[in-house]
């Protein structure tokens, strides 16, 4: 006859080393497996044997639950007495094996929603965008394209004991992250669901175990700097003495640069701050509007620190000048001082907010204004002066001015006043983007034909937000590409369920990398994400399929 055993270790009971103790659910476990099964809720199991949740009182231990008597009894008719034997040291499959989880159950329960299948983006030839159903919790599509921002590149070490899997993998990057690194990216994951003028976050994704982690971003159609880098005088650059204004050209400025206003608002409302803004960080979607790329700030914000390492105080800001990167003064002095002193380095007298935005914002609207025309400041800071460049700085805010009068004439004066107060040195005397935007408005449409009214949305000029340029998403291994890749999300269906199947052939590591830097994967499948076992609990599985229990074991 075979034993009674526990539905754990599969130790025979007895009355020493595997006393079976009842549960609520009519099921007996030894005490020596009671202590290790892990409590999801407080005072609370889940029954090895039925995977019910029973109540377990952890803090008077198994000595709580009643002795199973009649399994005692019965093993007890083939082993009289456990005191004859010879006491062996317990052994299980665990033993000599550190029982802590790798990660809480709610660290895995706020992340797990947001990784995508390991086989959602796969290697092609061809990026075309297709839009089809969505599915998942962030509207998922299939045939989009995205782009892959990477986060994170952990190694497990060569003295790993056994391999992840793929989502056990993610979450273990996660957890490897900095906690200020989690931060950041839980706010970029929340404020693309949040605000529909910054592109969508689908989720995490790693091509692989052992692999970097990635954001994946939805990818527009455009960009501005794809639909307008080549035109060099902006709407209005060619424009002489302001006397014909092409109206044509000036309403459509204004109709972009309110959807650049708001796209900049929704990310203040979420708190970020972007740090540094160009023309390719304002995208189009389907309908038209504008939206923030936050893959294309985060890599504006690498680049930055790469170009801060190769260049010295003024040949910065020009290379920033040149490739359309706009960063305020105080980011500046921020990003030089950071990189010469380290995080506690140097500080600019003018704190970095809301206002360093409103600096960027103003630069991309002149840019798109008059283009080329604009006034080059280079910005000069050094150390003896402290960052102090204000006379020169003064100086340039008058040549914009300038410009600006001659360009737009007296019809559009407000809007000139209030672009060069977007540039003054001091953020605190910088209006909100609420303010630019209402300025952009009234020229629009007349404040006495105005349906919807004025827009109230306040922000604290107190507060500072979190700025991505200055983050920890910002700073990234060397050995990783800073450039944003370009996939594309597609679907294949047998008979109405997805097609999990990978390409055809086997790629090396080099040959993987190789494709993700050309730019040539896709998103095959966005699917509902499903919940999986993060570890094999002690008991965790089916007891009829994974440890042979008998039917004896249920005598109560």
């Amino acid at each position: 006859m075979e034993l009674p055993e526990c539905p754990v270790c599969l130790q025979s009971f007895d009355d020493r080393d595997a006393i079976p103790r009842v549960l609520s659910c009519g099921h007996s476990v030894c005490e020596v497996c009671l202590v290790e099964l892990p409590q999801r809720y407080p005072d609370t199991i889940r029954c090895p044997a039925c995977t019910q949740l029973v109540k377990y009182p952890s803090q008077q231990g198994p000595s709580s639950l009643p002795k199973n008597i009649d399994l005692l009894r019965l093993s007890l008719q083939h082993f009289p007495s456990s005191s004859n034997r010879s006491h062996n040291k317990r052994s299980t499959v665990n033993s000599g094996y550190d029982h802590s989880s790798f990660w809480s159950p709610e660290f895995y329960d706020a992340w797990k929603n947001w990784i995508l299948p390991r086989d959602a983006v796969l290697t092609d030839d061809h990026c075309h965008g297709r839009f089809s159903s969505s599915k998942g919790r962030v509207c998922f599509g299939v045939n989009r394209c995205v782009s892959l921002a990477p986060i994170v590149c952990f190694s497990p070490g060569n003295d790993s004991k056994f391999r992840f899997s793929y989502v056990a993998w993610v979450i273990k990057c996660l957890e490897g992250m900095s906690e200020a690194a989690r931060e950041e990216l839980a706010w970029i994951l929340e404020a693309s669901v949040r605000q529909s003028r910054v592109c969508r976050v689908f989720g995490l994704w790693s091509e692989g175990v052992e692999g970097p982690l990635y954001m994946v971003f939805e990818r527009q159609s455009g960009n501005l700097l794809d639909k307008f880098g080549e035109l060099r005088n902006g709407f209005v650059g060619g424009n002489e003495g302001g006397l014909e204004l092409d109206t044509g050209g000036i309403f459509s400025f204004l109709t972009i640069g309110r959807g650049i206003c708001e796209a900049v608002l929704s990310l203040h409302l979420e708190g970020l701050v972007a740090g540094c803004l160009g023309l390719s960080c304002f995208s189009f979607d389907e309908l038209g509007g504008i939206c923030v790329d936050l893959n294309e700030v985060l890599g504006m914000g690498r680049r930055l620190h790469a170009v801060f390492s190769k260049h010295e105080k003024e040949a910065m800001s020009k290379d920033c000048l040149e490739n359309e990167i706009f960063v305020s003064p105080e980011v500046l002095y921020e990003l030089l001082h950071k990189r010469r002193s380290g995080p506690d380095g140097g500080r600019f007298r003018y704190p970095i907010g809301y206002g360093s935005d409103v600096w960027s914002l103003a630069r991309v609207l002149l840019w798109l204004l008059i283009g080329n025309v604009l006034p080059r400041n280079t910005l000069e800071m050094n150390e003896e002066s402290d960052g102090d460049s204000t006379a020169s700085y003064v100086c340039w805010v008058e040549k914009v001015s300038s410009v600006l009068e001659d360009k737009l004439g007296s019809e559009y004066l407000s809007l000139g006043k209030t672009l060069c107060k977007c540039l003054d040195v001091n953020p605190g005397n910088r209006p909100d983007v609420v303010d630019v935007r209402k300025c952009i408005q009234d020229m629009l449409v007349k404040p006495q034909f105005e349906i919807l009214g004025n827009l109230e949305v306040t922000i604290s000029k107190d507060s500072t937000g979190r700025c991505l340029v200055l983050g920890e998403l910002s700073l990234l291994p060397k050995e990783w590409s800073d450039e944003p890749r370009e996939f594309e999300l597609r679907e294949k269906q047998i008979g109405g369920q997805p097609n999990f199947a990978q390409d055809g052939q086997d790629k090396s590591d080099e040959d993987s990398a190789a494709g993700l830097s050309g730019g040539l994967t896709e998103l095959k499948h966005l699917r509902g994400h499903l919940d999986f076992v993060s570890g094999l609990a002690v008991g965790g599985l089916n007891s009829k399929f994974m440890f042979n229990v008998i039917s004896t074991n249920h005598i109560s």
